[in-house]
């Protein structure tokens, strides 16, 4: 059976009237939290700081990610470090998708690659990148050599994994959104949310929270 051990949350934990408990949460096996910062060149979430100040008095790894759209790369950035303010601690990912709700506001790969190349050189650490099925869209089944060098956080919620050829080994897996993929699709404290499985130990998810992916 699947194991959840990070969660993937936004103001919508907030928003369906039940109040995230990120302690219940801790004590259900969960070992970190990655949550929606920002989007675009001007979206924060406004629920972001007072979940940051929550999940860490329990002692839970904490990391933010950016929505990319096909605004300036670098208005981006700066909206995005501003809403996650990351300390040392703080994981940082780059959600590469495509935006469904306006397609003509997906950010492209090069946009995706000058974020990831133009963080690490702010933050001194290397990006995780988000993404899934929409990599196949992008490339078809051919490697992406812009890509390789970054660990992804794969999503797809299916049996199967189907990781996209660029990689060998995912180093999350997000395995459903709450509702489709396999189960479990909740965890307690956080409710349904999408969920997100490790292949190792929870001190082997600790130890590669900030550095490289676990090379089995």
């Amino acid at each position: 059976m699947i194991r959840p051990v990070v969660a993937d949350l936004s103001h919508y934990t907030w928003d369906n009237g039940n109040k995230p408990d990120f302690e219940k949460a801790k004590v259900a096996g969960a070992v970190g939290v990655l949550y929606k910062a920002s989007q675009g060149a001007t979206y924060r979430d406004p629920t972001y700081a007072k979940s940051r100040k929550a999940a860490k008095a329990v002692g839970l790894l904490w990391g933010a990610y950016h929505f990319g759209t096909a605004a300036d790369v670098k208005s981006q950035i700066n909206n995005f470090f501003a809403a996650a303010d990351p300390d040392n601690d703080t994981l940082l990912a780059l959600d590469f998708e495509k935006n469904e709700k306006d397609p003509s506001n997906t950010i492209s790969k090069n946009q995706a690659v000058e974020f990831l190349v133009t963080a690490q050189e702010k933050i001194g650490r290397p990006l995780t990148l988000y993404t899934g099925p929409f990599m196949y869209d992008v490339f078809g089944r051919t490697p992406a050599k812009e890509f390789a060098a970054y660990r992804v956080w794969w999503a797809r919620y299916s049996e199967t994994v189907d990781l996209h050829p660029t990689w060998k080994k995912y180093w999350l897996w997000q395995y459903t959104d709450g509702f489709h993929g396999q189960k479990p699709h909740d965890i307690n404290g956080f409710g349904f949310c999408d969920c997100n499985t490790f292949d190792g130990t929870d001190a082997q998810l600790v130890a590669t929270w900030l550095g490289e992916q676990l090379i089995a």
